[in-house]
């Protein structure tokens, strides 16, 4: 058979914790009588534990039998399950078993030690049944007083953003959502509970957490106008997923314009190409999508409102897009720095987040000098604001780049000097300045381009 009983002392009565799993206790933790969830009972099976009487069978006398069995719902897997408190009386030939679709596997009750736990990885259901092999030639009970069930559950939690009633929906298909929390305007906000009352520790029920919900967005004290929101959400299990950053529209709707746009009534479809986040260089960025009215039909010469915002900062306009005979757009952002981008058509929004390699620039005085003398390098970082990042300069030497100095950035400028000492023939040096991603540096890491520069080893100093 392909699962044994195991007989263990309390220390290994239990399977390991699994990666993504949690436990549910049963009928009691020691100081107060719980629920059974999950378990159901037949025949000479009992489940008494709200009235202390704990988890049994009672066997009348022969050819009686009882069974208990335990299902979980998709999503979740037992792990191991562990039953501690015994206690048996009655005939010796009573035993019990451990039943499946291969076969059974048991053990008489006067072998059975305080503690013991049966191990079945992975299935959604199985059954204890009590007996006797012949049948019993007297009454006989079996009770459990308290019940730890290991879970598996695996799969994260998700959620979506509901535009039109501006909320955020999730869901989750195992033991359920027990937090979210949002940030908004990249500024991180509490732990929302939202799992219900029994979702907290120690769990007693399968599913102790709320498996959907809906959190109002405009209850969470946003002022008025667009913000940018981005989700955590946690389940009962340890599992993490992230959702966004979506865009949310908050307080009264705009008063539309009064024109024949398309865009100035009625209800929008705005779908934009490509992933919501992209990495792109220091140049001009092209967005396209397509605008739809609320029927899904192509919105021919709709105009497409859009916006940026650097970090936290106020949103500024930029050019209108307009769409062509099919719908389709294309909105040319000028270069700057990491940004987000706001695009509205009609009532739907949509985002993007561009993260801008930084554009580090790099130059020396002098491209020619003699072993001794000095090059003084300067650079800057073009819209950098007052970021005060590190400037790494590097020199390629032995088939790699090798950091030789770090300057400060200082209103997107800074400068170094190097004097050549160690150079006895005649070599040409190529230098690099590089920029590590920082909270206050509106961009991602990057690098300059190379610039060169030829030592002589002749005699002479500066």
């Amino acid at each position: 058979m392909s699962v044994a009983l195991a007989l263990t002392g309390p220390a290994a009565a239990r399977a390991d914790e699994p990666p993504y799993g949690y436990l549910v206790l049963g009928c009691s933790d020691g100081s107060r009588l719980l629920p059974m969830d999950g378990w159901s009972a037949s025949g000479a099976g009992f489940e008494a534990c709200a009235a202390g009487r704990g988890l049994g069978f009672q066997l009348s006398g022969p050819g009686h039998s009882g069974r208990w069995t335990l299902s979980v719902p998709t999503g979740v897997t037992i792990e191991s399950v562990v039953f501690s408190g015994i206690k048996a009386d009655g005939d010796p030939e009573a035993q019990l078993l451990y039943r499946d679709d291969v076969g059974a596997e048991g053990l008489p009750w006067r072998l059975l030690p305080d503690r013991f736990g049966y191990v079945r990885p992975g299935v959604n259901s199985f059954t204890y049944e009590f007996g006797c092999a012949t049948p019993c030639s007297a009454a006989a009970s079996l009770r459990v007083a308290r019940v730890e069930t290991w879970l598996r559950d695996v799969l994260p939690p998700t959620g979506v953003f509901d535009a039109e009633n501006r909320a955020f929906r999730f869901e989750d298909s195992g033991g359920g959502v027990q937090s979210v929390r949002l940030e908004v305007d990249g500024t991180s906000g509490g732990e929302l509970d939202v799992g219900g009352g029994s979702c907290h520790l120690p769990f007693v029920a399968i599913v102790p957490c709320a498996r959907e919900g809906v959190i109002d967005l405009e209850a969470q004290g946003l002022s008025p106008g667009y913000h940018s929101v981005f989700a955590t959400l946690n389940d009962a299990a340890g599992n993490r997923s992230h959702v966004g950053p979506f865009v949310v529209r908050t307080g009264p709707p705009p008063v539309a314009a009064p024109s024949s746009d398309p865009s100035a009534s009625g209800d929008g479809v705005l779908t934009v190409d490509g992933a919501n986040t992209r990495t792109v260089p220091y140049a001009t960025v092209k967005v396209t999508g397509t605008a739809r009215s609320a029927d899904g039909s192509p919105a021919p010469g709709a105009r497409v409102d859009v916006a940026a915002r650097v970090g936290n900062g106020a949103w500024h306009p930029l050019v209108a897009a307009n769409a062509d005979a099919h719908g389709r757009f294309m909105a040319m952002l000028p270069k700057g720095p990491s940004r987000e981008v706001l695009l509205s058509y009609a009532g739907a929004v949509a985002t993007v987040r561009l993260l801008v390699i930084a554009p580090v620039q790099l130059a020396v005085d002098r491209r020619r000098v003699r072993n001794g003398q000095t090059v003084r390098f300067s650079g800057r970082i073009p819209d950098a604001g007052a970021a005060q990042a590190r400037i790494t300069l590097q020199a390629w030497a032995r088939d790699e780049w090798v950091p030789f100095k770090s300057v400060a950035l200082k209103r997107g400028r800074f400068a170094a000097r190097y004097r050549f000492t160690g150079t006895p023939t005649t070599s040409l040096y190529r230098f690099r300045a590089v920029v590590d991603a920082a909270p206050d540096l509106p961009y991602a890491a990057g690098h300059s381009t190379t610039v060169s520069v030829l030592v002589q080893a002749k005699r002479g100093t500066r």
